[in-house]
């Protein structure tokens, strides 16, 4: 699993693109570390093999 750092431009490109929002300097550096951690955990999941099983189709109607 490679390590990555989102950068303030990046962070502020993908706020902009997916959300139609602005930030300020200070929300993107607070909103860093937030999105590095999401960033490693999605990392983590891909790299789970989970060679021949199935996905789980079991589910509530109901909600709840």
């Amino acid at each position: 699993m490679a390590a990555t750092t989102l950068s303030t431009q990046t962070i502020s490109e993908m706020v902009h693109k997916l959300g139609g929002l602005s930030l300020s300097a200070s929300e993107l550096e607070g909103l860093a570390p937030q999105l590095e951690i999401l960033f490693r955990d999605i990392q983590l999941l891909e790299s789970i093999d989970l060679g021949e099983a199935e996905p789980e189709t079991l589910f509530d109607m109901q909600g709840e």
